[in-house]
């Protein structure tokens, strides 16, 4: 059997093996609801905000309504003004929960807790019908309230042109990271577990009788880590679709952006997972048992943490020379550059200068942890990395 052949076999092994388990299938679906449904909500509560309820003692005065639709064109809102009879009947419908203030006079009456965004709309309102009076009783002309109330505006200069999808960028970038970092320790624990179990029932010794280590490791990695690629492009179809039910006029550019953060995550999960993979299932093949894996767990995890910790903080510091180091380090670089690159704050040449290093790093740890393997797999008990590391070339 050829190398291409054998790494081929134990690849469509471990691919299908990995499949059709039911944790793995769950938590797919599990993440594209998730994805669908927590976006349409949270689309729905950022969205087009539903009508107040504001209601008012006795005949409200003529120029009152007018003062509320400027107030509540200027904040964005919608509102019903209801009135009542008596303070008692007003207060009576605020505990029924019917309306959501009340106004007596020049008194704003809540139930108990207050909107910020109500009160600041109730409030101006009333404030304006207070200047209109105080004007009124000055006896100042039409000219002289115009210059008073709206003053020439300051002229504004920026140095740049401001970016109106960096807020968009952000979120997408800290979601694709969070994806990204999730399907490399599913994916990793799928890897050194099965390293593990192939090591502790003999059945990586009956494989190794007929395909060497080095095509074993090859195959396991590619394998599952072509069921990663599928399943990260379920949750990119999933992303999508839930762009395009998102109609919001104030996000032209959401589909773009969207699709861009999906092509940044996919390729870096290439060479994320090609790194840390093999130190996964070197990992694995230290141990003999299952109570032994959180004892090696922790080797890939020294370059994960740091790398999440930076990977969250890069969008809102992209200016940190912590992240910028960072995004440049081939542990660090996998997770942490997609989500600069994502916020818009990552230079195409600092893009390719971290794919370079990247690579060349990935390229080394494939080396050194394929010989921890091949030291480690036939092994029995726990075995030291030094002690794999030497035994594989003997």
């Amino acid at each position: 059997m050829t190398a291409i052949r054998s790494i081929f076999e134990v690849a469509r092994r471990d691919f299908l093996q990995r499949a059709r388990n039911k944790m793995f299938l769950i938590a797919t679906a599990l993440v594209v609801l998730a994805i669908l449904g927590g976006g349409l909500l949270v689309a729905t509560q950022v969205g087009d905000q539903p009508a107040i309820d504001i209601g008012h003692v006795g005949t409200p005065t003529t120029a009152l309504p007018g003062v509320l639709e400027a107030v509540a064109e200027y904040f964005e809102l919608d509102y019903q003004l209801h009135e009542f009879e008596s303070r008692e009947a007003a207060e009576a419908a605020l505990r029924d929960g019917d309306i959501a203030v009340a106004i007596d006079g020049r008194t704003v009456v809540w139930e108990q807790e207050t909107s910020s965004l109500t009160n600041a709309m109730v409030t101006t309102a009333l404030q304006e019908l207070e200047r209109q009076d105080t004007i009124e009783a000055l006896g100042l002309s039409s000219d002289a309230v115009t210059q008073l109330l709206s003053p020439a505006p300051p002229a504004v200069e920026t140095l740049e042109e401001p970016d109106p999808d960096r807020a968009v960028r952000q979120g997408a970038a800290t979601a694709g990271t969070a994806v990204l970092l999730a399907s490399i320790l599913m994916l990793g624990q799928f890897v050194l577990l099965g390293v593990l179990e192939e090591k502790s029932n003999r059945v990586a010794e009956v494989v190794l009788s007929r395909v060497r280590p080095i095509e074993l490791l090859a195959g396991k990695v590619i394998g599952i880590g072509l069921l990663g690629l599928v399943q990260l492009l379920v949750f990119a179809a999933a992303a999508l679709a839930l762009v395009s039910m998102i109609d919001r006029a104030d996000l032209p550019n959401l589909s773009e952006v969207g699709l861009s953060v999906i092509l940044s995550v996919v390729g870096w999960y290439m060479l994320a997972y090609a790194f840390y993979s093999v130190l996964y299932a070197a990992a694995g093949s230290l141990v003999s048992r299952q109570e032994d894996v959180q004892g090696v767990g922790w080797i890939p995890m020294i370059g994960l943490v740091p790398a999440y910790l930076l990977a969250i903080s890069a969008p809102q510091n992209p200016d940190l020379l912590i992240i910028k180091i960072g995004s440049m380090l081939p542990a660090l670089a996998p997770v942490v550059m997609p989500a600069r690159y994502a916020a818009g704050d990552a230079a195409l040449w600092e893009v390719g200068v971290a794919i370079l290093v990247t690579a060349a790093s990935t390229y080394l740890v494939i080396l050194f942890a394929a010989r921890v393997y091949r030291g480690g797999i036939l092994s029995t008990g726990r075995t030291t990395l030094r002690d794999a590391y030497r035994r594989a070339s003997v």
